[in-house]
């Protein structure tokens, strides 16, 4: 986190780090031309890379969610020309299907999502964490069945903090078991 408590370093960070992997990857699979190993590698050293610590600083800007997900792109790109699969410029969704890889922001939910499920399942032991969850415990019948309480934030800083993120992300979706 810098002086102005963000992670943008750490997000710099984590694309140089990416690209480097990924430069790496590309050396290294030069004659591969299955998708199993490629992908494997990708997942195994490149998007891990990316996704490292995501439940505490995920991304909640569009500059800074476009950085990570560029790195993928890049793999994207890279994959479809040593597989010969044919995509538009800049539209990567064949290849990702082709691929059976999910966007990293879709990726970032779910991690969020598990954690807070976890959380309140008690295969994470932290009673502070648990004791700072606000449940929405009705006093009278309504319509909202949002399990719990999000209370109003002023600033960015305060709404994206990392457990009212994952208890925003909870009421919004509406396949979470709660």
């Amino acid at each position: 986190m810098d002086r102005a408590l963000t992670f943008n370093k750490n997000i710099e960070k984590r694309c140089c780090k990416g690209l480097k992997i990924l430069g790496l990857i590309k050396r290294v699979s030069t004659e591969f031309k299955l998708l199993a190993p490629l992908k494997a590698l990708y997942c195994a050293f490149g998007r891990s890379t990316l996704e490292y610590g995501t439940v505490i600083w995920d991304l909640y800007t569009a500059t800074s969610r476009n950085q990570i997900e560029r790195v993928q792109h890049k793999f994207l790109n890279y994959a479809a020309k040593v597989l010969h699969i044919e995509h538009k410029p800049h539209n990567y969704e064949p290849v990702r299907t082709l691929l059976e890889l999910s966007n990293l922001t879709d990726r970032r939910i779910a991690a969020n999502k598990i954690f807070l499920q976890k959380l309140i399942d008690g295969s994470i032991d932290c009673s502070e964490l648990l004791s700072q969850l606000n449940f929405k415990i009705p006093c009278f019948y309504s319509r909202s069945h949002y399990p719990f309480f999000i209370p109003l934030c002023t600033t960015n800083y305060i709404r994206n903090k990392p457990l009212f993120r994952m208890m925003r992300i909870a009421n919004e979706s509406t396949a979470t078991p709660f």
